[in-house]
């Protein structure tokens, strides 16, 4: 059986017209929902072995958020710049390209991406910033891993706790 995450980055900062759309960096609200976000992972005990994130800045920052409250010694952290506005075909390749020494990784990317790959399973599920999917799959291998083999068994984010 194979488990991972997929999150959603925290809301950005469009304040600063300055700012490329690459660059904007998190707003406080966001950092405040990715603290909030990992603080509950952290107390129902979910430990990630790899953060695999996109390059862009607020990606980066809510990785870095859920590093500081899970992280562990043996944390993987590895970036992409594909998984910048990826579609839900990029970070299914991601998945099924995943070493096999890896077990409950979390990817960190933007939207469309992950509400079009979020919806290939359930369109009802709302995506907003900060969501954190739980997906689960019966094959062994990540290889394996498909729309078709894989299901969201759960997920959250911080309107649900607000």
């Amino acid at each position: 059986m194979k488990n991972f995450c997929l999150i959603r980055h925290a809301k950005s900062d469009r304040d600063h017209l300055s700012y490329g759309d690459f660059d904007r960096p998190l707003h406080k609200r966001g950092r405040s929902d990715a603290y909030m976000m990992a603080d509950i992972l952290h107390k129902d005990r979910v430990v990630f072995d790899m953060h695999l994130y996109s390059t862009a800045l607020r990606a980066k920052q809510t990785e870095n958020i859920f590093e500081e409250i899970l992280g562990h010694s043996g944390l993987i952290r590895k970036s992409s710049d594909d998984l910048y506005l990826p579609s839900a075909a990029t970070i299914w390749r991601h998945v099924q390209g995943l070493d096999e020494s890896i077990s409950h990784p979390a990817l960190f990317a933007h939207n469309f991406g992950i509400e079009d790959f979020v919806h290939s399973m359930d369109s009802s599920i709302r995506v907003p910033t900060c969501f954190v999917g739980f997906f689960e799959s019966e094959v062994t291998r990540w290889q394996d891993i498909s729309v078709q083999n894989t299901e969201i068994i759960h997920y959250l984010y911080p309107k649900m706790f607000r």
